[in-house]
């Protein structure tokens, strides 16, 4: 052995749990790594000293003061490496441990679980895109300084998201080179090496060139194999012309899990990957990893995409891995020096992925299964849910998995009317055709069969005589799965599909969606639209591509943003997507003269004219409006099937708050809409008889009731006025006399406001009995508290107004009224309207509407905006129904009020005496509440005592 050489003698004698340490005292001594030892440690002793001096000291004085009152007898042996050779190692009894210390000193130090030489370059051949970025990411995490991406686009391959993270790179000071070649052409890749030799010694190389052409064999074409064939294959013999791996730290080649189970469909693709994984064997420092679906980045995520989580690439999921799971088996591979490395997978869903593979290659590693028949020595044989479904079909049981919905496995609307009544006859649960051709699956129907058995043998656990308002809180599940990647797919909940039922059946009025198979999603027409119009200055500007950021991490934190809809015989189903490609549309408008107003006309437009496509993503438009002077409009607008008026204002508050606090600012979104429509879907059973007693009380409190007709009121075929909304604000003085009145009494202001307004529709129609509709939202829990989608109805809310009441009195019983009500709202307005059959009534129970800041946008003002100030904001909606006639909207913080009225019906001139009355009634009644009902025509000239109104932006009447 010389100095600079360490001895290759005893190192066989280190098993493979061995380990090498070497302590070196000096920073400056080179170090040398004899190549025998699995796991080699390097601790530099003056780095450690001085960075932990005080731990240090105190634990030698610790091990010397124990030393000296018990001086320690070390169960060891040390040696040299010099000295040490395989005729002549000591002798260490099983007690001892033999300490051999290395003559020379080590080249250069590596920093514990760096895995990337950051002196050296890493070229990612076909890495020019979203998983090569993600992978770079990772890589600078353990070590790496200089990568090289490349692929046949360059940079024009990458998205959005991509240019993020590789901002990201560079403040960690990664030299990253995005570069245009093909990699099956020689010169490019000659130029490729050479300009990565400049930068520093070439260290690993990850070869990721993937092309796809699926189809059938007999129906495949010699030039489409060759293409994917030769994308590999040629890459390959390319690349090994110019470099030798046995130069190189190692060469990572990137197969398929297909390859090994075998893929029907991907014969080209297969092959490549073969071939990749046998020529492996035969190259130095050479790994062909055999990669699972990739679901939340690359080519897998595409396809999830465009097939909307169907057909088998939902199937394919269920052995899915993670980007971050996909870099962990990357880094063993590389460490392991597995010539063809295969990762851990989900084995349990294999059968169902690779079906067209030979069992008898992977029976020895699948868990043990208990869907099959169970024998009882009383009972005999007794069934499962699964071995009927079996018997049905005739499939074998080891292709029955829990989680599978049964319409995957070829269940038909006649096999499922026979499963169910297999299902009733054998377990006494009740599931209907639909039920079993939409999301139901094993895993559902054995929780059916566990449930129907205890009840059936404990009483005690059935549901009490008055029912249950909630049994359960909703199951936080689909949070979870989104957090892996995978397009789940549920029933939509009865309001959504009720809001797209009541659509088709305005469109279609003599037919009925109930049950009508050929209703089509994709349809020309127009829903329902709501939206938010808001404007905003900043002295220092906004930074659109910060702004953009915020929305997309928004989009990505609420399920019902990435949901579209689909029917399965005439039953609407929604699909939730875990990642949405979107960007706002940025507009730029300095040049107009009121460029404000043309962009709030441009915003109405869109609601107007939002194509009803519930199958296409997205259901929402979102614009940037730069109007100049440092002033900016925003407008969101989306169907109301995925999302209420306060989802408006929800998402409104967090894409400020992320814009201004960064996008890690807000906590992680642990349920969606989906989730809770899923629950009410899976306790609809233990909520029925609490909705047929709210039922019960709608029908009898709304009998006799008709519809409230204004005095002022003037039907007309041609519009009356070019406007439908018209607003005012209370002045300082009258709110804080609101604030005081309602503290007093123990009310709300939005109880006192809503109390005025039906004593002014009392005033202008003189009827004593009125119904007027409200909303009425679900978020009655934290859970759904901060949740987006359609958790808000409508409540018609009877009323009687005697006349020799004071405003006082009626107060205090119209609060009874309304409380009573909204107690019994957990049933829709549009099943409460199929209730009450009176054709005299006409099609609505009501046709005046009362809100209190829906969109809670008086939150928004509660943020801190920083340099940015709310100038305006504005509801987006279409015209008013044929039946709806005003609906005033107030904001109690600033005393706001909105009025928006059927233009068919009213003319400006006398929507805005309502709303100055309305003005004029609230500072009166809040002065003066001891004044009787029918004193209320006293307050005249309203024009007088209320502030002046301002219109809102002229909005064009269509035909």
């Amino acid at each position: 052995m010389t100095k600079h050489s360490p001895s290759k003698h005893g190192y066989q004698r280190i098993n493979s749990t061995g380990q090498y340490i070497h302590n070196n005292s000096n920073s400056v001594d080179q170090v040398s790594i004899p190549s025998g030892a699995p796991i080699t440690r390097v601790i530099d002793v003056p780095k450690l000293v001085e960075r932990y001096p005080s731990k240090i000291a105190s634990s030698l004085a610790n091990l010397l003061n124990a030393h000296i009152s018990a001086p320690f007898k070390l169960q060891s042996q040390s040696t040299s490496v010099s000295r040490l050779s395989g005729s002549t190692a000591p002798c260490a009894t099983k007690l001892e441990v033999l300490v051999v210390a290395p003559d020379v000193p080590r080249p250069i130090d590596i920093k514990s679980g760096q895995l990337f030489d950051p002196r050296k370059n890493y070229l990612l051949i076909g890495g020019s895109s979203e998983l090569g970025v993600r992978i770079s990411v990772w890589m600078a995490t353990r070590g790496a300084r200089h990568i090289v991406l490349t692929s046949r686009r360059g940079p024009d391959a990458l998205g959005k998201m991509d240019k993020v993270y590789i901002r990201h790179l560079q403040s960690m000071d990664v030299a990253l080179d995005i570069i245009a070649a093909d990699a099956r052409d020689l010169e490019a890749m000659s130029q490729l090496i050479v300009h990565a030799h400049k930068t520093a010694p070439i260290g690993g190389i990850f070869l990721m060139t993937v092309v796809s052409r699926d189809g059938l064999f007999t129906g495949m074409k010699q030039e489409s194999f060759d293409h994917v064939y030769f994308s590999k294959v040629f890459a390959l013999n390319t690349l090994l012309r110019l470099v030798n791996p046995a130069a190189l730290d190692f060469l990572l080649l990137f197969s398929t899990i297909g390859s090994v189970f075998g893929n029907a469909g991907q014969s080209a693709y297969c092959a490549s990957q073969l071939y990749l994984d046998r020529i492996a064997e035969s190259l130095p420092n050479t790994v062909s990893i055999s990669l699972p679906p990739v679901s939340d980045s690359g080519m897998f995520k595409r396809l999830l995409q465009s097939t909307k989580g169907r057909s088998s690439s939902k199937t394919a999921m269920k052995i899915g891995i993670t980007t971050a799971q996909a870099c962990e088996f990357i880094a063993d591979s590389i460490i392991r020096q597995i010539s063809h490395y295969v990762p851990a997978i989900a084995m349990k869903h294999v059968p169902m992925v690779f079906s067209a593979c030979e069992p008898l290659l992977y029976n020895h590693l699948l868990p043990t299964r208990f869907l099959v028949k169970q024998t009882d020595n009383e009972r005999g044989t007794i069934e499962t849910p699964a071995s009927l479904l079996c018997e049905l079909l005739g499939l074998g049981i080891d292709k029955i998995a829990d989680d599978v919905t049964l319409k995957d496995y070829g269940l038909d609307s006649l096999g499922a009317i026979r499963y169910s009544k297999e299902l009733e006859g054998h377990f006494g649960i009740k599931v209907g055709q639909l039920e079993l051709l939409g999301s139901m699956n094993i895993g559902l129907l054995n929780e059916l069969v566990a449930t129907s058995s205890k009840k059936a043998g404990n009483p005690a656990l059935e549901d009490d005589e008055d029912g249950a308002k909630y049994i359960s809180a909703p199951e936080m599940n689909l949070g979870k799965r989104i957090a892996y990647g995978e397009v789940v797919t549920t029933n939509a909940s009865h309001l959504q599909s009720l809001i797209w039922h009541s659509y088709v059946q305005t469109q279609e009025p003599n037919g009925s969606a109930g049950g009508a198979e050929h209703v089509s999603l994709h349809r020309e027409g127009q829903g329902e639209t709501r939206g938010l119009f808001m404007t905003i200055s900043s002295p220092a500007g906004i930074d659109i591509s910060r702004m953009r950021e915020a929305f997309a991490e928004v989009i990505q934190r609420h399920g019902a943003l990435r949901t579209a809809f689909y029917l399965v015989q005439g039953k609407l189903g929604q699909c939730v997507y875990p990642f949405l490609d979107f960007e706002v549309n940025v507009v730029d408008l300095e040049a107009e003269a009121n460029p404000e107003r043309m962009a709030y006309e441009m915003s109405l437009t869109v609601c107007k004219e939002f194509p009803l496509k519930l199958e296409q993503l997205p259901l929402f438009r979102a614009t940037i409006f730069s109007l100049g002077n440092n002033a900016w409009s925003f407008s969101f607008i989306s169907h109301d099937v995925i999302m209420d008026q306060t989802s408006l204002g929800l998402i409104y508050r967090e894409v400020i708050a992320l814009y201004h606090n960064g996008l890690d600012s807000l906590e992680p979104q642990d349920m969606h809409f989906s989730d809770f429509s899923d629950w009410l879907l899976h306790t609809s059973d233990h909520r029925a008889e609490l909705q047929k007693k709210q039922r019960e009380f709608w029908t009898e409190t709304l009998k006799d009731v008709q519809p409230t007709y204004l005095l002022s009121s003037t039907p007309s075929e041609e519009p009356l006025s070019d406007l439908t909304e018209i607003e005012a604000t209370l002045d300082a003085s009258t709110l804080a006399l609101c604030h005081s009145l309602v503290k007093e009494v123990g009310a709300t202001l939005s109880e006192g406001f809503f109390a005025v307004y039906n004593s002014l529709l009392y005033h202008h129609s003189s009827q004593e009995t009125m119904v007027v509709g409200t909303t009425f939202t679900q978020r009655n829990t934290a859970q759904l508290a901060n949740v987006v989608g359609p958790l808000t109805t409508f409540l018609p809310i009877k009323t009687t107004v005697d006349p020799n009441q004071t405003f006082q009195e009626y107060f205090t019983g119209f609060r009874a009224d309304l409380s009573k009500s909204l107690e019994n709202g957990d049933i829709a307005y549009e099943d409460i309207n199929s209730e009450i059959t009176d054709p005299s009534r006409g099609p609505s129970l009501f046709k005046h509407s009362f809100t209190y800041d829906e969109m809670n946008v008086d939150a928004i003002s509660d943020l801190e905006l920083k340099e940015m100030e709310v100038k305006d904001f504005r509801t987006l909606s279409k015209t008013m129904g044929k039946d709806q006639e005003l609906l005033l909207d107030i904001y109690g913080k600033t005393g706001r009020i909105i009025l928006r009225f059927n233009n068919h019906i009213f003319s400006e001139e006398k929507a805005r005496n309502f709303l100055d009355t309305y003005i004029a009634f609230v500072e009166a009644l809040c002065r003066s509440p001891d004044s009787k009902m029918c004193d209320l025509s006293a307050i005249t000239n309203p024009a007088e005592t209320a502030p002046e109104t301002t219109s809102l932006l002229a909005e064009t009447t269509t035909a």
